[in-house]
């Protein structure tokens, strides 16, 4: 029964990607000012928020395993930060095919690029500690830990996709903006 269903819900999955990237190519329109380079957006920006998503859902599982000590919450938490790790990395090439052409570099130094490319280096370095470390429990207990870690940083990475178009740390506004939400973010953690 479940392998029909996985069977099943390949078909669909693949089905929707073509009609997706038929729609993408033939039927939205060029936007005026990015050409047709902005249509990675509806690759990317998607891509970005199911990584978010699953790697906010594999470090809850990873903070039940290490309160209850159960596997299936560290399956749970490999599951989804495998699949995380996939859309983090459609992010990292998407994102630059789209730079090149409107901003006129692969890559710079932006925070939004920069933490995205750390997260995705943690867990890179999460699945070689699990994979290194033979003592299954120990994979468990220090993959958790570095798997919080690296979950903790899809909302404060956030952050710097709701900044205001323009903000620089020059610019007064925008330093304000940064420091009223650190401050918000710090008050979230007093006791």
């Amino acid at each position: 029964m479940a392998k029909k269903f996985i069977s099943i819900w390949t078909i669909v999955t693949a089905m929707l990607i073509a009609i997706d990237a038929y729609l993408i190519a033939f039927y939205a329109p060029i936007e005026i000012n990015q050409g047709a380079a902005q249509k990675i957006f509806y690759w990317h920006v998607p891509s970005a928020m199911t990584m978010m998503t699953f790697y906010i859902i594999g470090g809850v599982a990873s903070v039940v395993y290490l309160i209850k000590k159960n596997a299936k919450a560290d399956a749970l938490a490999v599951s989804f930060i495998e699949i995380g790790f996939l859309f983090c990395t459609i992010v990292l090439v998407t994102g630059p095919l789209w730079a090149k052409p409107v901003w006129g570099a692969w890559w710079t130094w932006e925070p939004r690029l920069t933490s995205t490319l750390f997260v995705w280096l943690v867990f890179f370095g999460y699945f070689m500690l699990r994979a290194s470390l033979e003592n299954k429990d120990h994979a468990r207990l220090y993959g958790s830990v570095l798997a919080i870690f690296g979950c903790l940083h899809p909302p404060a990475g956030f952050k710097f996709a709701l900044k205001p178009a323009g903000c620089n740390v020059a610019d007064a506004d925008c330093f304000y903006y940064n420091c009223a939400f650190t401050r918000r973010l710090i008050g979230l953690f007093k006791i």
